[in-house]
């Protein structure tokens, strides 16, 4: 492209490729103040814009992709179209697919070490993990599939990041057509047996696929190949892998399995999660000491592409430069403009001008009279008008004043005796309806959250937005058609606008109609998804009525949505504070302090915190290695933390007050206490991979009867049980210790061909007795 294009609100810099759907452009996103994104907008080809079956899939991989913030999943900014032409806007990625790595690699002699390889594979696990478990804003499983999993599919950026790309035929069960039977999607050499079948899949499928691309990243081989699509198919189906050693020796033992189970034949037979394969590939990494951070894989990727470097960053300053210079967009309003009249003559001396036009401004505007006494009505006039706005404004509910006043106790004391003396006067119902019209404007963001009491018991308030906004007045049709000279009936009541559902929820709200200010936030959630302020009173109705689980839910889901909303952080860390799961509150507190340091979340948060550190600081606890609440994505293959490059130090958020003693080591007999506590978890693990309930009964201290009920029935209802202990956090004082874990239990039965999962945040008490530690108290603190 030789100068930029104007594409809608974008310009197009360049052309990055073309495929056989859309083509990719590097584009800059334009706003006021010189505000600039550099975004890649994926348009679909021509001759492809009037199929509406694919249409479609490119609208719902925006949407589905649009539901998804990860770290390693490219993030999708917008959906549009323009002329006609559907497009993607999304996340700008400076680096190369895996594809491109593994075979210029080849090329140049300089393939990804297996370290780098696993790293990768790793961090699209985690992507995996993350989709597959992703719920709706009801606590529905969505079931996300991607289907199409290929180095192709995996970015890795110069800077050592690792990305997703691409759900264009990813599928919810919730949402869109199923896809048709025996109809084939996906990269025929990276499908699975099942897949290639046309038989249903589900998220083990992603697995098999990964699977491939990490054979091939480590062996630099194509592992399904052939001469046609059909005897490719047969390859897949039969899913005979060869072992990656025969090409590359250096393949560990360890690694072979880990392959071997990925692309088992039967999904049965494989990681049922892509958290479990995640966990079996990160203790490869620390058995075998590889080197596990985006900053080797960077040297790797800038020494492999110097010269590509140094040609994209050419490039990217060229296009950016030659960027200023565009056209701005034609005006297509059909707003009608008077013509600007013609300037008058200059006349041909200045000097007598002026003085003819002062003598006729003496004519026409005498000196006043009385000027002192019309300076003083102006001034009292002014100081009058101020008064009563700054009345109204003291008495209304903006937002800002309304956070003022809860800071301040006498603040809201003062507005409830002058509310009295102007309703004794008859005064205040005339003040709020000029209020209403005054402020009507004034709350077009998203306001500020009620506020929490300091003491954590629950929200002392509600300040909804846009509450005294007028309801939007109905559009009034023709009354008469013009053909039939009949008057219509009746029409459809118009859609109530936000404002008014605020107004209403408000009312329901002091009313203690809970329910239907649930129905109404929900509603405006509908109406507009981007809504924070719906998000974060949705959350605090469920608090109202006792529903801290659903509560927590809302809340992980908006902050996953909108990771930049500190008081949603707030929200989140103010309930896992509620439920003892420290680590995770002050993780969001800090979240939500960096993101908003001066706001009053950032106060209650501190305040929080500090009763964080006036808790038992515990002697050895496990880092968390990501940020995404609530699942720890940490394994457990020590309980002592390892060390950290200086790369993930400063890429970490500022890290939890109570996680600096973990950083510490260990003394010796607290290392002996984790050794033992990690044996306690392995035997609860294997008593219950082992069908032995004696087993699992032996590491509690007072096993329940319903528990041992519990587990009888599973024993004998499925005939193979797995069990996952992901612990993240771990307190030891003593002769008493805490775990809290995420505790995956996957029930088949082969009989009946079904499948459950118990998936739940777990809370521990444990007592050191005679006989090492056991389990004295075992709570559910969600479950998924």
């Amino acid at each position: 492209m030789s100068q930029p294009i104007r594409f809608g609100k974008y310009l197009l810099l360049d052309k990055i490729g073309t495929g056989g759907m859309a083509e990719l452009f590097l584009a800059k996103q334009t706003g006021l103040s010189g505000f600039e994104k550099t975004v890649a907008i994926k348009r679909i080809l021509p001759h492809l814009t009037q199929g509406a079956e694919f249409i479609a899939m490119f609208i719902n991989e925006a949407k589905l992709a649009a539901l998804l913030s990860h770290q390693n999943i490219v993030q999708i900014y917008d959906l549009g179209n323009v002329d006609q032409c559907h497009y993607i806007a999304m996340e700008y990625i400076m680096g190369k697919d895996l594809r491109t790595v593994i075979n210029h690699g080849k090329s140049k002699s300089m393939p990804p070490s297996i370290g780098d390889a696993l790293l990768i594979v790793s961090k699209i696990c985690s992507a995996l993990d993350y989709a597959h478990r992703k719920k709706d804003l009801n606590g529905n499983d969505l079931h996300l599939v991607h289907r199409d999993i290929s180095p192709q599919n995996i970015l890795v950026s110069y800077e050592g990041e690792v990305k997703l790309v691409d759900f264009g035929i990813a599928k919810a069960a919730t949402g869109g057509q199923e896809t048709k039977t025996g109809v084939l999607k996906g990269k025929l050499a990276y499908m699975s047996p099942e897949q290639a079948w046309g038989k249903p899949v589900d998220g083990r499928t992603d697995l098999f696929a990964l699977g491939i691309v990490l054979y091939e990243a480590v062996t630099g081989e194509r592992l399904f190949t052939g001469n046609d699509e059909i005897s490719i198919l047969e390859k897949v189906r039969k899913a005979e892998v060869p072992p990656p050693t025969q090409l590359n020796p250096a393949v560990p033992p360890e690694l072979e399995v880990i392959l071997k189970k990925a692309m088992a034949k039967e999904p049965e037979d494989r990681y049922q999660t892509a958290s479990e394969m995640e966990m079996a590939l990160e203790d490869l990494i620390t058995k075998k000491g590889y080197a596990f951070s985006s900053l080797s894989l960077s040297h790797y990727m800038q020494a492999l592409f110097a010269d590509e470097i140094l040609k994209d960053t050419r490039r990217l300053q060229q296009v950016t430069s030659q960027a200023h210079p565009v056209a701005p967009v034609e005006d297509r309003s059909t707003i009608v403009r008077p013509a600007h009249a013609a300037p008058p003559p200059v006349p041909a001396d200045p000097a007598a001008a002026v003085r003819k036009s002062i003598s006729q401004s003496k004519l026409i505007f005498p000196p006043p009279k009385g000027r002192r006494f019309s300076q003083w009505v102006s001034v009292s006039l002014l100081l009058s008008s101020w008064s009563i706005f700054l009345l109204l404004l003291f008495l209304s509910d903006i937002h800002f004043v309304a956070r003022l006043r809860s800071k301040f106790p006498v603040l809201e004391e003062s507005k409830a005796k002058i509310s009295a003396s102007l309703e004794r006067t008859g005064l205040l119902s005339f003040l709020d309806g000029f209020q209403n019209g005054l402020f009507r404007l004034v709350e077009t963001g998203n306001p500020g959250p009620p506020s929490h009491a300091s003491s954590g018991e629950k929200p002392v308030g509600v300040t909804l937005a846009r509450e005294s906004a007028p309801a939007s007045p109905p559009a009034t049709p023709d009354t008469i058609d013009s053909e039939t000279g009949v008057q219509p009936a009746s029409l459809p009541p118009p859609a109530p606008d936000i404002p008014s559902l605020y107004r209403e929820a408000k009312e329901d709200y002091h009313a203690g109609r809970l329910d239907e200010m649930e129905r109404k936030l929900r509603q405006i959630i509908e109406i507009d998804p981007n809504e924070v302020q719906a998000y974060h009173l949705l959350g605090t109705v469920y608090q109202e009525k006792k529903e801290p689980d659903r509560a927590l839910r809302i809340f992980a889901d908006a902050a996953a949505l909108f990771p930049k909303e500190a008081i949603l952080h707030y929200d989140l860390g103010f309930l896992y504070f509620k439920k003892g799961v420290d680590s995770l509150a002050a993780q969001e507190l800090n979240l939500a302090m960096k993101l908003s340091p001066r706001s009053p979340e950032a106060e209650r948060a501190r305040e929080i915190l500090q009763k964080l550190g006036q808790r038992p600081q515990p002697a050895a606890s496990l880092p968390k290695k990501k940020t995404e609440p609530p699942r720890p994505a940490a394994a457990l293959p020590a309980l002592t933390p390892k060390p950290e490059t200086r790369e993930e130090t400063a890429e970490k958020p500022t890290a939890p007050p109570l996680q600096s003693a973990a950083l510490s080591p260990a003394a010796p007999s607290m290392v002996d206490d984790q050794e033992q506590i990690r044996l306690l978890i392995s035997n609860q693990k294997r008593g219950f991979e082992g069908k032995n309930i004696e087993g699992v009964l032996q590491g509690h201290l007072h096993p329940l009867p319903a528990f041992r009920q519990k587990v009888g029935e599973w024993f004998q209802r499925f005939d193979r049980v797995s069990v996952n202990y992901e612990v993240y956090e771990l307190k030891i004082e003593g002769n008493e210790a805490s775990v809290s874990a995420l505790e995956t239990i996957v029930l088949q039965s082969d009989k009946a061909a079904s499948r459950q999962v118990e998936k739940a945040l777990v809370f521990w008490k444990l007592e050191k007795v005679s006989d090492g530690w056991k389990i004295a108290k075992a709570n559910v603190v969600e479950k998924y």
